[in-house]
């Protein structure tokens, strides 16, 4: 029996305490990932046909251990979990360096950074047209004031009401007197400055019979004359109103008429409408689409109003999508994009290397990282405002604890009998 190979057992038991003390000491610990130690026999083969005793154990491994841990909502709205196998990206804005953490703590720094809380910032990958890029960069909460956008685009859904039998003159039409038209809708445009502009549109029911025949061999069931006021003013009509900003549906009810007749432009549903504001603003040119109406025999409504553009606002805050969007929210409504968070995953976590303080960089062993959006591939899901516990189980390693505390005693306990039959020899061995 040999005094080394109980040390070697002290020592491997020791090891196991040490670790399932540091997995108890992190049990709180946001985002940590308990390690276990892995043992191998120290066992140097045989001496010609005589086996050899094995010389103890050695520790092959103090292996990290990345199983999902529990969720919690906190209600901070830049907590962030991953439920998944990804880790968010953090870099040190001094090193430019970077980092890899399932701490999702985030918290604006004094210039609006996300940071965490030794100020390495979060990673996003940019906004672009259409989604978003491969490049990482930090993400920037903005203050003060969000710029106001001018409308560009409308979107108005309405239906007619084909049982109408009146007809007036759409060529004197008076938007004080109802006598002169037979519905009209009211929304709301923005100019380049951001002020509200009052828009009707008023709609006059041409009779089909008197209709002068528009371009080629087009000929419609029912037409109505679109006229649009701006702040009181009548924008986009020209001489001719006749061929200028009419709605032509079929008998269907619907635009255009017949999928077989060619659509003279004037009669296609879209309008381009121009007005300069008397405010100093840019001129206003915008598109008005009712392409998508109707004209069924049922009341005069409005279904949608949609348009593009939006007033001056002032951001108020900052959310975090399931799709891990980080967008600024302003008191306009609006939502201003800042990127959508980024995840990492390695071919071989348990291969990188530990910084602390739950962060980790990548290594020879774990593979390079590889980057992309949530919800692809392995990444998982962000999860907005929660935050990821530690993945201990306090009763399993309180287990492992007595289990390393009583092989720590035995291997001593061989150490004391072999010191026993040493001296026992040395005893006989001087008579």
């Amino acid at each position: 029996m040999s005094i080394h190979t109980g040390v070697s057992g002290v020592n491997g038991a020791y090891t196991d305490l040490e670790v399932v003390s540091n997995n108890i000491a992190n049990v709180n610990t946001t985002g940590f990932k308990k390690s276990r130690a892995e043992f191998g026999d120290f066992y140097p083969g045989a001496s010609g046909l005589v086996e050899t005793p094995g010389l103890g154990v050695r520790t092959r491994d103090l292996a990290q251990q990345f199983q999902q841990g529990s969720l919690v909502d906190t209600g901070n709205p830049l907590d962030m979990a991953i439920n998944g196998e990804g880790f968010f990206v953090i870099s040190d804005d001094k090193s430019d360096e970077l980092a890899f953490t399932r701490n999702g703590t985030f918290k604006p720094d004094n210039e609006g950074f996300v940071v965490d809380a030794d100020g390495n910032r979060l990673q996003v990958l940019a906004p672009v047209a259409g989604g978003f890029s491969a490049e990482l960069r930090d993400v920037q909460i903005p203050e003060g004031t969000m710029p106001p956008l001018q409308t560009s685009d409308m979107t108005l859904k309405v239906n007619l009401d084909a049982s109408d039998q009146s007809y007036p003159s759409g060529f004197r039409l008076d938007p004080n007197d109802g006598e002169t038209y037979n519905w009209a809708t009211s929304s709301v445009i923005y100019d380049s400055l951001g002020i509200e502009h009052q828009m009707t549109t008023y709609f006059v029911k041409q009779d089909a019979d008197s209709f002068p025949p528009g371009v080629g061999e087009f000929r419609s069931e029912q037409v109505w004359h679109a006229v649009t006021y701006v702040d009181g003013s009548e924008v986009g009509r020209t001489r001719l109103p006749f061929v200028n900003n009419h709605l032509a549906f079929g008998s269907d009810g619907m635009i255009p008429p017949s999928p077989d007749t060619p659509l003279p432009p004037n009669l296609s549903g879209v309008f381009t409408l121009n007005y300069r504001p008397n405010n100093g603003a840019e001129m206003m040119r915008f598109s008005l689409d009712f392409s998508d109406s109707t004209a069924f025999d049922a009341d005069y409504q409005t279904f949608v109003i949609e348009q593009d553009g939006y007033a001056t606002g002032l951001y108020t805050g900052v959310e975090v999508g399931e799709d891990g969007v980080i967008a600024a929210l302003a008191t306009n409504g609006q939502r201003k994009i800042l990127g959508q968070v980024a995840l990492a995953v390695f071919r071989n976590p348990q291969g990188l290397q530990q910084l602390g303080d739950t962060n980790w960089a990548q290594s020879r062993a774990s593979g390079a990282a590889v980057v992309g959006s949530p919800d692809t591939g392995r990444r998982g899901a962000v999860i907005a405002s929660a935050l990821e516990e530690s993945n201990v189980n306090l009763v399993q390693e309180l287990v492992d604890m007595i289990n390393a505390q009583r092989n720590y005693q035995a291997n001593a306990q061989t150490i004391q009998v072999s010191d026993s039959v040493i001296q026992t020899i040395i005893n006989i061995s001087s008579r």
